[in-house]
């Protein structure tokens, strides 16, 4: 029920002079409206030292739902709740459901070969060590839906209301169950998780983030049981997504926070290993990375400082989530002025003051405050092995701030006067981050909206410029396309991709010359580029030299031997210069690789007459 004025005036004059039974029993109400009362109050901290210093009640401590929580009680008090929040999440993302594949999805998912291959999923090189549970998650849609979308996209949806339902129960234990309500009706509606759910690639961080925030409410809790399902949930978690792996100095600072650390480090022994065993093979791999990376997007190998890199970074997630109108897929507009970096400097500067100050006024908040450098750790590298910003990366530290942001909004409620305005903010946020949700949804329908959005947002990155090439490309504006690719050779002149785009467009243009000579620079910058020598093997088999069209195409199978199509192609050419036998070994090579290619079906009856 709720308390009246004078209830709470009773309360706040006696809660140091009574127990919270008796206060009840005065008051006629139950010990958890006062204990919500007092929390929302006082924050869970200050409640937690008055519960031991004025009561020293065990009983008390667990009627506060401190650590011995009650699930079949709480589902019974707040299911209506749970569903409502659910239908938040559903009535936000409904307009996704049927989106394409987009981006990485259209490699990672729609020309997978393997993506319902459940061996290929743990024996596969491209996995890393162990985390394995997005591709395994990937093969279950596959197998009940096929190549349709919305069936690797819902577990999207399912962890993400997860996510939101266990920020409820966290809230509702340490907090009161209104901030409870606040922060997790917000995070179901805010635009700053749409790249984690509506976008299947980017579904592993609300996987993972779903999995840490299970196995923190569980590590809160009295029992072993609880504590070794928040270990398994921890390994769920790193298994979903490496960057998972900063998880336990989260659990570090949570133990500080309630100022139990030398209590009760043992607890965090297991978790810590697993941290120091995955920080052993996140560096073991980053010369890797960093060479894999000056591959795929020709970037310079270098070290940023991370006194710019990191203000940036925390400032621009800090103000996505207050201000989310800038999201976009490439967040490249990340350089300022001297002036607009001392200003950014100085709103990092105030962030980790009100940490500082959180430490000494209230733990809770200040726990929640850390959560967001804390999980964003492993990308504030200097290596430029990760973007300086990217949406999906802070999905946990937006549900951390989001948490703060609704701690404030409820000690603002607890105020008679100002609780109806309280409401009144509620509703017209949760209205306005929804509707946003549900426009930038429509972003992500398919390549042609995407990349058209990231266009407008990120015009200074060359792969913006590329994919909108492709989507000029596809829709016949030939000489748009040329202008977009030309555009991201000009910012990054050892893009090979750009290269081999602009050459295909030149190519339908009728112009075989330039093509031949952009096909030619692609190559340069990336000898291992098998398209383009595919494409050269097609445009000098079109133009009668089929010597030069069975040097490249056999080039473009050294570099991409389990490609059924240019193994067709090779031996198309070998069958139009008369080596039979060599067509017919291509042919049935390709019909090893693809048993149903109706093509080298069609070459090895040409080859048998």
């Amino acid at each position: 029920m709720s308390l009246n004025h004078s209830q709470k005036k009773y309360i706040r004059r006696n809660i140091k002079n009574f127990s919270l039974s008796q206060i009840a029993q005065k008051l006629q109400v139950s010990e958890d409206d006062v204990v919500e009362y007092v929390k929302g109050r006082w924050g869970e901290e200050k409640f937690r030292n008055f519960i031991d210093k004025y009561n020293g009640s065990e009983e008390m401590a667990t009627s506060a739902g401190e650590n011995n929580f009650d699930m079949i009680s709480f589902l019974k008090k707040n299911w209506l709740t749970l569903v409502f929040l659910a239908i938040l999440v559903i009535a936000t993302y409904w307009n996704s459901l049927h989106n394409d594949f987009v981006s990485d999805d259209v490699d990672g998912i729609l020309k997978n070969r393997n993506i319902g291959d459940l061996k290929a999923v743990f024996t596969s090189s491209s996995q890393m060590a162990l985390f394995i549970a997005r591709p395994i998650i990937n093969f279950l849609a596959y197998t009940i839906g096929g190549l349709h979308p919305i069936f690797f996209r819902i577990p999207n949806i399912i962890f993400h209301i997860g996510t939101v339902w266990t920020i409820f129960v966290l809230l509702s234990i340490f907090q009161s169950t209104s901030v409870a309500f606040f922060a997790a009706s917000i995070i179901a509606v805010h635009p700053i998780f749409i790249e984690s759910v509506a976008w299947i690639s980017g579904g592993h961080y609300a996987q993972a983030g779903f999995f840490m925030l299970l196995s923190l409410l569980l590590y809160t809790q009295k029992g072993k049981k609880w504590y070794y399902l928040s270990f398994l949930f921890f390994l769920i978690a790193l298994s979903s997504n490496e960057k998972s792996i900063c998880f336990p100095l989260i659990l570090v600072f949570y133990e500080i926070s309630r100022s139990s650390l030398q209590k009760r480090w043992k607890r965090l022994i297991p978790f810590l290993i697993a941290f120091l065993i995955g920080m052993t093979v996140f560096v073991s791999q980053i010369q890797t990375r960093v060479l894999s990376l000056k591959q795929a997007n020709y970037q310079e190998v270098g070290v940023d400082n991370p006194l710019v890199q990191v203000p940036i970074a925390i400032t621009s997630y800090l103000w996505l989530i207050i201000w989310p109108d800038k999201l976009t897929l490439y967040h490249s507009e990340l350089t300022f002025s001297p002036l607009e970096y001392g200003i950014r400097t100085g709103f990092f500067l105030l962030f980790l003051a009100v940490i500082g100050y959180s430490f000494k006024k209230n733990k809770n908040v200040f726990f929640w405050l850390m959560v967001l450098p804390l999980s964003l750790l492993i990308v504030l590298t200097p290596l430029r092995i990760s973007w300086v910003v990217a949406e999906r990366y802070v999905y946990l530290g937006a549900t951390a701030i989001i948490t703060v942001f609704a701690i404030l909004l409820g000690r603002i409620g607890n105020n008679k006067i100002l609780k109806p305005l309280t409401y009144v903010i509620f509703i017209v946020i949760v209205i306005s981050l929804m509707t946003r949700s549900i426009f930038r949804n429509t972003d992500w329908k398919n390549q042609d909206n995407l990349w058209i959005a990231t266009g407008k947002t990120s015009p200074s990155d060359p792969k913006t410029h590329n994919n909108l090439g492709d989507v000029y490309g596809r829709n016949g504006n030939l000489d748009k396309a040329i202008e977009e690719f030309g555009l991201a050779i000009r910012i990054n002149p050892r893009y090979a991709e750009a290269y081999h785009n602009i050459a295909n467009i030149y190519y339908r243009k009728g112009d075989v010359n330039t093509a031949i000579e952009n096909y030619n620079k692609a190559l340069y910058f990336n000898p291992r580029l098998w398209q383009s020598y595919q494409t050269l093997g097609i445009v000098y088999f079109n133009i009668g030299q089929f010597d030069l069209a069975e040097s490249y195409m056999k080039k473009a199978a050294e570099f991409n031997p389990t490609n059924a199509e240019i193994r067709v192609q090779l031996g198309v050419i070998y069958l139009q210069i008369g080596q039979k036998e060599k067509a017919k070994e291509q042919f049935y090579e390709a019909l090893r690789i693809d048993p149903k290619n109706e093509a080298a079906k069609t070459g090895l009856k040409e080859v048998l007459k």
